[in-house]
């Protein structure tokens, strides 16, 4: 089983997805295993080490299209790495979780993570218009 998130980098400029895309062949090039997740709502896998150039296109239009309901347990590290070697552009990866609560944007800056979690307000009747 194990928990699925659907994953959205929010990052648009095509400059910044060239370097991010670059970066990502590189880092998996050098024998770290990142962007290694689990089988997608759509059938998508990026289980194990994927060397080739053809694969970092399809993963970075799956994670900015939102196409990425998958199990990714090292999502913060995997984007630590990344934004590490990338110093000079901030990430943004949003998450929906599969409980509706579980809503949140990571921001990340060279190794380093802030994360904004949603918070939904319990139902107040007083509050009522």
């Amino acid at each position: 089983m194990g928990y699925y998130t659907s994953f959205t980098l929010l990052n648009k400029s095509s400059d910044e997805l060239e370097k991010i895309a670059n970066r990502i062949y590189e880092i998996r090039n050098n024998g770290y295993i990142i962007f290694c997740y689990g089988i997608s709502d759509n059938g998508m896998s990026y289980n194990g080490m994927a060397n080739d150039r053809n694969s970092v296109p399809k993963i970075l239009q799956d994670l900015q299209e939102g196409n990425t309901l998958v199990k990714w347990y090292n999502w913060e590290d995997d984007m630590k790495i990344l934004s590490k070697a990338l110093p000079d552009i901030v990430l943004h990866l949003k998450g929906i979780g599969e409980e509706h609560t579980d809503i949140w944007q990571a921001h990340f800056l060279n190794g380093k993570v802030q994360i904004c979690a949603a918070i939904i307000p319990e139902f107040d009747p007083d509050k009522l218009q």
